[in-house]
């Protein structure tokens, strides 16, 4: 009878270790879960903070768009007043050429009118010279 109870008692000896044991481990276990619960907060807010970090890209992108367009905006404008200058530039370059067509022509028939008068002297001279 002695030996049933200590068989009893080593059998409760290890029933309450066993709990011992489980208890432990519920006890790890609630820790390993309180510190998911911390990551899972943490993993919370840095995917709140990378929500608010693509909707400020995306506000900054749409930014850049609108630069673009407002660029582009410019650029055209500047092609237009490049093509008007152009012209204008063209235009003054062939008002010019042809004054200076003008004025070559004046200073040839000079040259030629100043050009007959000194041999005209020429000749004057050669007749003064003859009668002296």
């Amino acid at each position: 009878m002695e030996q049933m109870l200590q068989q009893i008692l080593d059998k409760l000896q290890v029933v309450e270790n066993s709990q011992l044991d489980m208890k432990k481990d519920i006890q790890d276990i609630k820790i390993d879960q309180a510190e998911m619960k911390t990551e899972l907060a943490e993993m919370k807010t840095e995917l709140a903070e990378m929500k608010a970090d693509q909707v400020e890209m995306k506000a900054d992108l749409a930014e850049m768009k609108a630069d673009q367009v407002g660029m582009k905006a410019e650029l055209a404008e500047i092609k237009t007043d490049q093509a008007e200058m152009r012209k204008e530039v063209a235009f003054y370059y062939g008002t010019m050429m042809k004054k200076l067509d003008e004025v070559k022509t004046e200073l040839s028939s000079e040259i030629k009118q100043i050009s007959s008068v000194q041999k005209q002297h020429q000749h004057v001279l050669e007749i003064i010279n003859e009668k002296q």
